[in-house]
């Protein structure tokens, strides 16, 4: 019989070396499986046979028979392990869950997923607009309410573990803001009832702070659920990089928030945006329990003399720091308290670009948290903890705030690229709706002197109304009008922009490839010539007579009678040229020289006494004469085949009018104006007033000027004054042809009554 103590050396080192190793072997199996390692089986096997053998060395009883036991455990154990079935992403991904039968309510709005033995249901809502409004002053109640927003979450979350999630998604510099309510069980039925109804909660939530969403249905959490759904990932060169289907991924996690946050959520988001990041921010909270005070540290309740010689300030220190958690604990059961979890994934093209976005990442953080702490997620912690991102449920080393703390920091205060303004109107204001149509905006509403989110809009189709832009020299009429023209081309609307002296206008070719700029005399560059005698088709002759005629009387002074004899000169030009005003026959091209050899011949025909002859042969002279004596305009108008009205409507164009004189300016501009007139009297429109060209006039008293004196009008004034009328009513008649007018000016005062009546829209800058 064997000795006891012989037998029990011999069991001993046995046990000792067989333990030791299965011991090392199920540690080392158990870090390598959580980290996602392919290969755990063999790299336990084969360290689990080098620390039996090492052992046997060091015990010494390194045996044969031993080792070919050991050696024959781990064969096993990777022979079971080769012939095991590869084994399935699906079986441990989760997988959309398909809803038989008739689709209720709740199907159509929660995402059901199939995952690890249970169900986890999604539901979510889209953010889509941000209150800006500036808040009147609140009382100290109606601020510690505003705190206990979060009270309701916190009491749902306790009863049913429910999780909600705060995520962004940013991309080229715009972002897109959900709020998902998970909740896992083996139910799916129950599943997807609780997340339903936690849902409702936070669009009652979202609802009283004033935010716009709207509830995603379930296709579109589908979508945004296949955003993270990117396949096996794999490592890279790079460290803390995962590579899968061409993209590079990268993670960041939040494990400490200081105490003091002097920013929302949001800046964070903001500085991402700015940088063109591309991406997910997951902020994810579920309820914790309530803080407990802790005893006093460092009091020794047992020795009262120690208690009597610990110095005062040390003693007020201590119970500074139970009157804080006495204070934590009370903010915490008023508001709730959370375990909060905070990550950021960066997606890029490369794994270098990954690393530098984190870095990046990173260094916003602690710009806008100072004192927070923060880790990048390794390549085996991403692959192990990505269904939990696809899940919406990651929350690393979470922390624990209270909802009052929680609440200033996720209600994001600034709007961010890709989410509009909410609007909130201002409190004395009826609520203005989004238009449906094309608006162009001017700017926001001020309540009180304060900037709102409130924008001002004006329906595209209201410019036929016609806008009047006054204000001061520098006040920024010009502005206005390059901003309100800019909008409407963009809405496929051409414009003509007649402009005296200015040459601002030319910064619309920085936005406006194909705008057309014509300088009326500067031959050097693109030649502006335009045949005025020529009648558009489809315009009476003598219609088109009387308006070139009326035209010449509003910029000349014409006393009563010899406005007769121009418009008689004007008739015989075009008969001379063989243009027949009963039949619309027409004739030959007319020049300047054919319109002075008609003056010539009326001239001729009067039939006045010598001394009165002479003054009106004179006047009509002097009158016609400036037109051949000014030679920009000579040469711009006495033209065979100029620029036809079609082609500066239908195209972006500005006119520059600077080396004319004022006289001719005016004149030019109101040939231009009752040619487009009658251009579009001719035209198709339907009876719906839409407006499909915009004109522009700069300092519009030129053409539209207010004639008269301190002492009275006189006969030819009066004549000048109908005449301008008369082309205000043809721009008033236009209105119902699709064409919008802008009259740009100082004073309303330098414009002739009628102009000033014309626009249905009027802007005044100081």
């Amino acid at each position: 019989m064997l000795d006891p103590v012989v037998l029990l050396s011999l069991i001993v080192p046995l046990l000792i070396v067989f333990g030791f190793s299965i011991l090392t072997m199920t540690m080392i199996h158990l870090v390598l499986s959580a980290s996602g390692n392919r290969f755990a089986i063999e790299i336990t096997c084969f360290t689990g046979m080098a620390v039996f053998y090492g052992t046997e060395i060091i015990l010494g009883i390194v045996s044969l028979e031993l080792t070919l036991s050991m050696l024959l455990v781990v064969t096993s154990m990777m022979v079971v392990e080769a012939f095991k079935p590869a084994k399935d992403r699906n079986s441990s991904w989760p997988q959309v869950v398909t809803i038989e039968g008739n689709a209720t309510s709740i199907s159509k709005e929660v995402l059901c997923l199939a995952h690890n033995d249970g169900y986890a249901a999604l539901a979510a809502i889209h953010i889509k607009g941000i209150p800006l409004q500036n808040r009147k002053q609140r009382s100290t109640k109606e601020e510690n309410d505003d705190l206990k927003w979060l009270y309701p979450l916190w009491e749902d979350s306790k009863k049913s573990k429910v999780m909600y999630t705060l995520e962004v998604r940013f991309e080229c510099g715009l972002a897109d803001l959900r709020f998902f309510t998970i909740y896992y069980d083996k139910d799916y039925k129950r599943a997807m009832e609780k997340t339903y109804l936690s849902r409702q909660i936070v669009e009652t939530w979202l609802t009283r702070i004033e935010y716009d969403f709207e509830v995603m249905t379930f296709d579109e959490l589908r979508s945004v659920y296949r955003e993270l759904d990117c396949g096996p990932l794999q490592g890279t060169p790079v460290q803390n990089v995962v590579q899968s289907d061409g993209n590079y991924f990268g993670g960041l996690s939040i494990e400490h928030l200081p105490d003091s946050l002097s920013s929302d959520w949001g800046e964070i988001l903001q500085q991402s945006l700015r940088n063109r990041l591309s991406g997910h921010a997951q902020l994810s909270f579920v309820s914790s329990s309530i803080p407990k005070i802790h005893d006093r540290a460092g009091e020794n309740r047992e020795n009262t003399k120690v208690q009597t010689k610990t110095p005062y300030r040390v003693e007020d220190h201590k119970l500074r720091k139970t009157y804080k958690q006495m204070a934590d604990v009370e903010v915490c059961e008023e508001t709730g308290a959370f375990r909060v979890g905070t990550s950021v994934l960066v997606r890029a093209a490369t794994a270098d670009d990954v690393g530098r976005a984190m870095n990046h990442v990173e260094a916003v953080i602690q710009g806008v948290w100072g004192g927070a702490k923060t880790t990048n997620l390794s390549s085996n912690h991403l692959r192990h903890d990505w269904t939990k991102f696809l899940l919406r449920t990651y929350t690393g080393k979470s922390v624990s705030i209270s909802g009052a703390r929680l609440t200033g920091l996720i209600q994001i205060s600034d709007a961010m690229s890709g989410i509009p303004h909410h609007i909130v109107p201002p409190t004395f204001a009826i609520p203005i709706l989004h238009s449906p149509v094309d608006s162009v905006i001017f700017g926001q509403v001020q309540d009180r002197g304060k900037l709102t989110a409130q924008e001002y809009s004006i329906p595209i189709d209201s410019f036929c109304l016609h806008v009047g832009i006054y204000g001061n020299p520098g006040s920024g009429k010009t502005n206005t009008a390059l901003e309100i023209t800019h909008q409407i081309y963009q809405y496929g609307i051409p414009f003509l922009a007649i402009v005296p002296a200015k040459i601002e206008w030319r910064l619309l070719a920085a936005y406006i490839p194909e705008l057309r700029i014509f300088t009326a005399g500067d031959e050097t560059t693109s030649s502006f010539r335009y045949n005025f005698f020529d009648v558009p088709s489809g315009v009476p002759i003598q219609t088109h007579i009387n308006n070139i005629t009326l035209c010449f009387i509003a910029s000349w002074p014409t006393e009563g009678i010899l406005t007769e004899h121009i418009m008689k000169i004007f008739r015989r030009t075009y008969t001379n040229a063989g243009w027949d005003v009963f039949t619309n026959e027409r004739g030959s091209p007319i020049l300047l020289g054919d319109l002075y050899s008609a003056m010539e011949e009326v001239a001729n025909e009067l039939k006045y006494g010598d001394r009165l002859k002479q003054d009106f042969v004179g006047a009509l002279t002097a009158r016609f004469e400036s037109l051949l004596d000014d030679p920009v305009l000579a040469v711009m108008v006495n033209t065979r085949r100029g620029i036809t009205i079609p082609e500066l409507l239908n195209n972006p164009t500005i006119l520059e009018l600077r080396h004319l004189p004022e006289t001719q300016r005016a004149l030019l501009t109101s040939l231009i104006m009752v040619a487009v007139a009658e251009y579009l009297e001719v035209q198709e429109h339907s009876h719906e007033q839409q407006l499909r060209h915009l004109l522009v006039l700069e300092e519009a008293h030129h053409v539209l000027k207010r004639v008269g004196n301190g002492y009275g009008i006189h006969e030819g004034h009066s004549s000048q004054q109908q005449a301008i009328d008369t082309l205000v009513q043809l721009l008033r008649e236009a209105r119902g042809l699709g064409l919008g007018v802008v009259l740009i000016d100082q004073l309303p005062g330098n414009l002739a009554e009628a102009a000033v009546k014309l626009p249905g829209i009027t802007i005044i800058h100081g």
